[in-house]
């Protein structure tokens, strides 16, 4: 009994040995590291117990009242107004003048708040009809408008869009109209001059007199407003100002296209016979228009819903039939009829009934017996 009691005893003490030095090996290995702001005189914010060799920021415990905001308290602001401090990493350095990694901690050590200055931006979306214009690789075509630029755009040509009206209609390019935000968008009133879209910053209210037809102006909080993370913005379209947002970091714009809707009308070609030898005369009916020939003593007058087209002496009624895809123009032998814009593919060469004119035609007098 005393030998086992003994051997007992003695495992004891070699396992509190063998505690107490892993206690100490343990403490040793452990760092603390101090987070501070990057106000002049700098405040402790967060503090870390790193494990040797181990990231400070897995175990980041802030120590301000309502949460650390990683915003700057440098105290002053970007010598431009239009850009803003935004937080970039922390750094510092060991006893020995090596920067610390906030990924490895090597030793106890203090860590700084730093930051870059960075300019606001406007995302713009170029829009027609509905449909966001495309890049060369078919990619939704958007750019970035950076505080102090002008944008102008050549995608936004007036009167590049216009074929791609609805068959039978005119669209008259009337200007552009800039839409803010998602969900509550605000829209602005059209406005025709696309080159002219340019950050202005003060700290006077927004308005008219100073302020002209494309300005995106940014409000400049007081000097004494700490930390500003947004700013008023607002848009002049040449009458009046308009405020459209809180103006942070991801504010963007829908730029569209206006157009003016109106009824086509279609160029009739009027022959004296269906040679088309000889081209006596070209008018222009709107879209579904009925063209109709009356015999008034002796003369024939061509009418279309809006008024006389043409006349001419005998007894004469009309044939003809639509253009095709491709034909010259009689009058503009340079130029070649176009499929939906001067007729629908599915009239193209055939017969026309003149009680709906439906595209560009060729007509023909025809005498009556």
């Amino acid at each position: 009994m005393k030998k086992i009691f003994l051997l007992n005893f003695v495992g004891i003490l070699t396992l509190i040995s063998c505690g107490s030095t892993g206690s100490s090996s343990l403490a040793d290995n452990i760092h603390t590291v101090e987070f501070y702001d990057d106000s002049p005189t700098p405040q402790l914010v967060g503090y870390s117990y790193v494990i040797h060799g181990r990231s400070a920021l897995d175990s980041f415990h802030d120590a301000t009242e309502n949460g650390y905001d990683r915003l700057s308290r440098c105290g002053s602001r970007p010598e431009k107004p239009g850009d803003y401090y935004s937080f970039s990493s922390w750094k510092g350095s060991y006893e020995d003048g090596t920067a610390v990694d906030i990924s490895s901690i090597k030793e106890d050590c203090k860590v700084y708040a730093t930051f870059e200055t960075l300019s606001y931006t406007i995302g713009i979306s170029l829009q027609d009809r509905g449909e966001y214009f495309k890049d060369e690789e078919g990619k939704q075509y958007a750019t970035a408008l950076h505080y102090g630029e002008m944008f102008d755009d050549e995608f936004l040509l007036p009167g590049e869009k216009e074929d791609e009206a609805l068959y039978g209609e005119k669209d008259t390019f009337i200007g552009y109209q800039v839409s803010f935000g998602y969900g509550s968008k605000i829209d602005t009133p059209v406005f025709k001059d696309s080159s002219h879209f340019h950050w202005k910053a003060g700290e006077e209210v927004a308005d008219a007199s100073f302020l002209e037809e494309g300005d995106l102006y940014v409000q400049i909080p007081p000097i004494e407003e700490e930390n500003p993370t947004s700013y008023p913005i607002s848009y002049c379209y040449g009458d009046g100002v308009q405020q459209i947002a809180e103006f942070g970091k991801n504010t963007f714009i829908t730029l569209s296209t206006v157009y003016e809707s109106e009824v086509a009308s279609f160029p009739v070609y009027l022959y004296e016979d269906s040679t088309r030898s000889k081209l006596l005369d070209v008018f222009y009916v709107p879209y579904m228009d009925a063209i109709t020939c009356e015999i008034i003593e002796g003369t024939t007058v061509i009418s279309s819903e809006s008024g006389e087209l043409y006349r001419i002496e005998g007894n004469y009624s009309l044939e003809g039939i639509y253009v095709s895809e491709g034909e010259a123009i009689p009058n503009e032998p340079e130029k070649v009829f176009r499929a939906y814009y001067d007729i629908a593919p599915q009239y193209q060469g055939l017969s026309v009934d003149f009680n709906h004119i439906m595209g560009a035609c060729y007509a023909y007098l025809q005498p009556n017996q």
